[in-house]
């Protein structure tokens, strides 16, 4: 089985998101345009309108108002697939047939996208509650649990992350196939993914430098552009994660 040298898919990830950022803007501009105002309008209804953190705690609050469960699921993640979707075969394909500019994309592999990932995350979530169950009953510590799941998130995260850009691509979308593909990978894999860090400080810093600047002063009008904020990072978190695994997977896959 072929590995992945992690340095060269990092450099080739990064450049992507630099060298071809107009292409990036390009295929996610009008999914981003239509999000926004939907996710914005959701943390806003949340925090302001119910004000669940302070009403029912940090746990409802992550979890989210029935409402905005309702958009995330029929409005937000439709609409990132269709983004993730075309920016993995715009990148597997280097842009070339048959990938296809769509301003949204809902072509068949989209549908497949939505499906993959509902079928990754339930194959995950259905042993992780079974797992729970038990170590409420066995009467492990809290910490030590959360630990252990933690590292099988990460573990199952990892093996199965190959699926996505195989779904983009139409190629075979099969458990036993990502996990063979990154059965000699994991490391590579991981350490590639783990390479998302600099974004993620570069965001924290930005929320940080607004949050000093505003200060006690915070209003709505900041706290919707803190929110934008994070949500632009988002994107470009997930086109960078897409284009680790689209470049590792076009090595792998390659006979």
């Amino acid at each position: 089985m072929k590995k992945i040298n992690p340095k060269k898919i990092i450099s080739k990830s990064y450049k992507r998101m630099t060298n071809d950022f107009n292409n990036f803007v390009r295929i996610g501009f009008v999914v981003f345009t239509v999000m926004t105002p939907v996710y914005l309008f959701s943390v806003y209804y949340d925090e302001y309108v119910l004000d669940i953190f302070n009403q029912r705690g940090m746990v409802a609050y992550i979890r989210g108002s029935g409402l905005t469960k309702l958009l995330n699921w029929f409005v937000l993640f439709p609409l990132t697939s269709a983004f993730l979707a075309n920016w993995h075969r715009y990148i597997l394909f280097s842009g070339k047939k048959p990938w296809k500019y769509f301003p949204i994309d809902f072509s068949k592999y989209t549908f497949q996208w939505i499906w993959t990932s509902i079928k990754v995350g339930f194959v995950f979530f259905v042993p992780a509650v079974i797992f729970v169950v038990l170590i409420l009953q066995i009467g492990i510590n809290f910490l030590i649990s959360a630990a252990i799941y933690i590292l099988l998130f990460i573990i199952y995260a990892v093996r199965v992350s190959l699926i996505f850009p195989a779904t983009a691509a139409q190629h075979d979308t099969s458990f036993a196939r990502a996990f063979k593909m990154s059965k000699n990978n994991f490391w590579s894999l991981l350490l590639i993914i783990v390479s998302i860090i600099p974004i993620i400080i570069a965001w924290l810093l930005l929320f940080l430098l607004i949050e000093f600047t505003v200060g006690s002063e915070s209003s709505i009008v900041t706290f919707l552009f803190s929110n934008f904020i994070t949500f632009a990072f988002v994107f470009i978190i997930y086109g960078y994660l897409a284009s680790c695994l689209s470049e590792s997977y076009k090595v792998l896959s390659k006979k």
